[in-house]
Order: C-alpha cells, then sequence, then structure tokens
C-alpha cells in the first residue's frame, strides 16, 4: 500500500507500555495526556458551533481540531520555568499548558474574566505565564524570532530552561522561519522548535510549495536537527519531544514535525 506522502518521513516510533518506565511514563501520565486531548476536542467543538454553527461569536477562529495529540504530548517535557509561544491556533497549546478553559472561553466572549481580560480574543489566548504560556501571535512567523530571544534569555540567565515554539507548516515559507531557525543555531540557544504539520498550508498542500523537499530538510541546512513524529499518536510526539530535551537544554535547537492531518 502506498504510503501518504508526509508520512513516509516519519522517523519517530511510538512508546509500547513496555517502554513507558524508560521515557519517565506511567499509566496515569498517559491518561493525563488522553484527558487534554479529549478536553481540546469537547472545547474546539463547542468553539466551532459558537463561530460557524450557530454565530454567536463573530471575527476569525482557527481550531485545533485534528492536532490535539501534539500540544498535550510536547508539554508534558516542561518544567517550572520553561515557556511556550504558539500562533493563533492557540486554544489547544492554552488548554495543553493547564490555562482555565473557563478563562479561554470568556476571552472568545470578550469578558473581562478572559486570560487577557476580553482584550485580545481568540488568536492570543496563549497567555498565563504562572502556567508557561507566554506569548500567542495572529502574524503568521512572527513569534519564532521573538521564542529564539526569549530563548537566549534563559541562556544568558545560566538557567537549564527551555522554549518551545508551535507553528503550522505554511510558516516554513516565511522568512521569519529561516532567519530564526539559524541565528538559534548559531547562538546555541534551548529552543525546540514544533511543526503542527497537517500537510496543507491554507488550502495548498505542503508538498507543491515546498522547495527543497520537506521542512525537515530546511531545518537541517539551518544547522538544526529534525525528528519527525506521526502528529496523531501522542506517544510518537512525546517520544520525539523527549528524545529533543536534552539536547535542547544543553543549547543545541532541534525540531520537531508532527505530520498529522486535520480530522474534524
Amino acid at each position: 500500500m502506498e504510503v501518504e506522502e508526509g508520512y513516509d518521513r516519519i522517523n519517530v516510533p511510538s512508546i509500547s507500555p513496555y517502554e513507558y518506565p524508560d521515557f519517565g511514563l506511567t499509566r496515569e501520565r498517559v491518561f493525563g495526556i488522553f484527558k487534554k486531548m479529549v478536553l481540546i476536542r469537547a472545547f474546539e467543538k463547542e468553539a466551532e458551533d459558537l463561530y460557524v454553527t450557530r454565530g454567536v461569536l463573530g471575527g476569525l477562529s482557527h481550531l485545533y481540531l485534528g492536532e490535539e495529540a501534539i500540544a498535550p504530548a510536547v508539554v508534558e517535557i516542561m518544567k517550572k520555568g520553561d515557556m511556550v509561544l504558539g500562533t493563533y491556533r492557540g486554544h489547544g497549546h492554552a488548554l495543553a499548558l493547564g490555562v482555565d478553559p473557563e478563562r479561554v472561553m470568556a476571552e472568545l466572549y470578550g469578558k473581562e474574566g478572559g486570560v487577557a481580560r476580553g482584550l485580545a480574543g481568540s488568536m492570543h489566548v496563549i497567555m498565563d505565564p504562572s502556567k508557561g504560556a507566554l506569548y500567542s501571535t495572529a502574524i503568521v512567523g512572527s513569534h519564532i524570532p521573538i521564542a529564539v530571544g526569549v530563548a537566549y534569555a534563559m541562556k544568558y540567565e545560566g538557567s537549564d530552561n527551555l522554549t518551545i515554539t508551535f507553528f503550522g507548516d505554511g510558516t516554513a515559507n516565511i522568512g521569519a522561519f529561516f532567519e530564526g531557525l539559524n541565528m538559534a543555531a548559531y547562538l546555541k540557544v534551548p529552543v525546540l522548535f514544533v511543526v503542527e504539520n497537517n500537510l496543507y498550508a491554507e488550502y495548498t498542500r505542503t508538498s507543491k510549495v515546498l522547495s527543497g523537499g520537506s521542512i525537515a530538510k530546511r531545518a537541517e541546512s539551518l544547522g538544526v536537527d529534525v525528528l519527525v513524529a506521526y502528529g496523531n499518536d501522542p506517544l510518537s510526539v512525546y517520544r520525539a519531544a523527549r528524545m529533543a530535551e536534552k539536547p535542547v537544554r544543553n543549547g543545541k535547537p532541534m525540531l520537531v514535525e508532527a505530520v498529522t492531518y486535520r480530522i474534524n
């Protein structure tokens, strides 16, 4: 059977229950990841209903449906002081980090109880530094150089913290992607880049607009090592993030490409 384009590059397998101790996992931790996935899907289905079906809320909302296995798995490697920067598709990232769902929903409604007091809206909900949720942006790719700067500050302070930045496959065509990864490699900062590759940049097949063949090859050409995980399997994603964690904390930036599909 022909393997769908994109999935043929996955090089990080899932984790079997027999391997849990090797990766610091327990059944409870795995169940915790699953609960976050269920929460994200339930939240996003409600958001879809509010914005699209019933039209209760106006404006734009970019959902995390079909990608909910990624963020909950990646943030499991975090410890106090680590930070996350993300994109306009940030509901899932915020919820994975433990930001109160009521505060996230209140932000969508523009209420005072929202994460940004109702002033920022759906595309800016990664906003609770106490949970490691530092910043999200609606401008494609603009947060990548910022994430490098945050990681540089961590290195400057002498901590062993890391910065995680999530972005979509379309971002790999933005200048800030090249500039950010190049600078991260040059400065040797503790930043983990996570590409949520759902195989389509807006309406265009990613492979149609990627000169060089893949996001992984682009990153490697800039001096950033890459692990490619199955983005619909949280344990494949977790294995990749855990494999990257030690090198990243030691100042070697890495990229995890999670190949997924936005199943609604």
